[in-house]
């Protein structure tokens, strides 16, 4: 692990280096712009500049301006690379051109980075569209602290504001956005367990991944963010190839084994870029018969040369994810009569068999539900509630999920314990007979208002209509002079458009205006002005 010492000791800004990270399988190479309190700043060959923590360099040296970047040679080693015909002495054959293909699409997976850089942006309108909640106004106090102490790399802050986001996560542990915002400070901090932790709370996969591979035992890597990235089908290509690179160290390749199926037929180049390397790194060439490297037959022998090749450990990772996914179910039981004379010469088990409720009665509605992983969510209390199929007591609703899964139901549950928290259990409709939630009818109709607010730094206002009054976006102006003008010109709010939108129903239940137009178009004159600014 290298310090800052080492570096001031060795380098000087200006000096073109290489560093190799996370276990030798992530090497970087560039220009030493800047050597921190905390971190490196390396300028890229192709102008962008990557911020390197030293806890995660392993082994750094200086390159000659003559010698061309190139790994050492025990990373050269682990991609064969007896591929490397001269194509201009000689005319290549099919045999030689099919074992190229493999080689480029090995080193895609060898040489992949995925990368993290912090979107103070995104972060402060995750706050800003979270649940109104006691905590919320300090959750946007640390937001924008978070970026200026970013900015000014003022560590000593950004600790005080991971401090104060946990202390908030114990009055609010299910809030999503406050989870973000403890696991991208503790990512500035450099405290990748708690930030791994918190991103993978929060359903930042990708960033979860991120901080993992970061952490002293990369090979965690191989059981948290990137696992559930794949067997949720959520793919990132980047983090797929870092993925599968870390998880063939831990061998244990069972997730990307149950990616291999879902995606069948879909993504072949990802497909066919991580079994070429998989193979190759065993050293398997396998005989492709088609030019083309993502051709289905191709496709097909690469696969099968990869389940030859790696067989599935005993104790895998899917294996213990589809095990607490089972934990989730509630076995059917026969009901139980309780003897009140002999409640204590019989005590109650200590583990029960299914989630005890802690509330009951709740009325929600499902807002999204997924077949083919047989999870949903329920919209009550300005809370989404997790909920699994096997969760739902009503075989009515279960009937009704599996036939129309993107209705929404108006259901009654209880709140109940997973491995991951709280979620809703003993799922069952309200009301048979009526079962579905009416569609709005303001969803239905044309509306006309008036833009009253806009804010360009944030790119959204609002527009009023009688008593009432519509968020929006501008990424929901349809008409596109009126979306250049508020993009250009900083009146927009004083020109009162005259605008007609309809509603749509946000999964909080709120209403905003969209596909916004102009009641009455521009003059020429004003379209003319328009365009001269642009």
């Amino acid at each position: 692990m290298a310090s800052q010492k080492d570096f001031v000791s060795d380098y000087q800004p200006g000096d073109r280096i290489t560093v190799v990270l996370s276990g030798g399988t992530l090497i970087w190479s560039g220009v030493l712009a800047e050597i921190g309190e905390r971190r490196i700043r390396l300028r890229m060959q192709d102008g962008t500049v990557r911020s390197i923590a030293y806890e995660g360099i392993i082994a750094d040296y200086l390159q000659a301006e003559t010698v061309p970047e190139a790994l050492p040679e025990e990373m050269e080693a682990e991609v064969p690379m007896e591929t490397e015909i001269p194509v201009q002495e000689k005319e290549l054959t099919e045999e030689e051109k099919k074992l190229i293909l493999l080689r480029d699409a090995a080193l895609a997976v060898r040489d992949a980075v995925y990368e993290w850089e912090f979107d103070p942006a995104s972060l402060r309108e995750q706050v800003r569209l979270s649940p109104n909640t006691e905590e919320k106004r300090l959750m946007t106090a640390l937001a924008e602290n978070l970026e200026s102490a970013d900015a000014a790399e003022d560590y000593e802050t950004i600790d005080k504001i991971v401090a104060a986001g946990l202390s908030l996560l114990e009055k609010a542990p299910d809030n999503t956005a406050l989870h973000r915002l403890v696991g991208e400070a503790a990512l500035l901090a450099e405290d990748y367990d708690l930030a791994e932790e918190s991103l993978y709370a929060s359903e930042n996969y990708a960033e979860a991944f991120y901080a993992a591979s970061l952490r002293p035992a990369a090979d965690k890597m191989a059981e948290d963010g990137a696992c559930h990235l794949l067997y949720d089908r959520k793919k990132v290509p980047d983090v797929v190839r870092c993925f599968v690179r870390m998880a063939a160290d831990a061998d244990d390749l069972s997730v990307f084994g149950r990616f291999l199926e879902n995606e069948r037929g879909n993504a072949p180049l990802l497909r066919a870029q991580c079994l070429a390397y998989l193979l190759l790194r065993k050293k398997i060439v396998p005989e492709l018969p088609e030019d083309e490297l993502t051709a289905p037959e191709n496709l097909g022998v690469l696969e099968a040369a990869f389940r030859e090749a790696y067989p599935f450990p005993e104790n895998n990772q899917l294996e213990m994810m589809e095990t607490e996914e089972k934990e989730e179910e509630v076995p059917e039981e026969e009901p139980v009569t309780l003897n009140y004379d002999q409640i204590e010469e019989e005590p109650a088990p200590e583990e029960p068999s299914a989630p005890v409720p802690t509330r009951t009665g709740l009325e929600g509605v499902i807002f999204s539900f997924k077949p083919e992983q047989k999870i949903g969510f329920i919209r009550a209390e300005d809370t989404d509630w997790f909920f699994h199929l096997n969760h739902i007591i009503d075989e009515d609703l279960q009937k009704m999920l599996e036939e129309d899964p993107a209705a929404q139901y108006l259901i009654y549950f209880d709140v109940g314990q997973n491995y991951r928290g709280d979620c809703a259990i003993n799922v069952r409709l309200r009301d048979k007979n009526n079962p579905k939630e009416k569609e709005d009818p303001a969803l239905l109709v044309e509306h006309h208002g008036i833009i009253t607010r806009y804010y360009p730094f944030y790119s959204n206002g609002q527009i009023t209509e009688g008593e009432n009054v519509y968020n929006f976006r501008a990424a929901f102006i349809t008409d596109p002079t009126l979306k250049n003008y508020c993009e250009i010109f900083q009146d927009v709010v004083q020109r009162q458009f005259a605008v007609v939108f309809r509603l749509k129903k946000l999964k909080d239940g709120k209403l905003v205006a969209t596909d916004i137009q102009l009641e009455t178009p521009f003059t020429e004159g004003e379209m003319k002005l328009i365009q001269q600014a642009t």
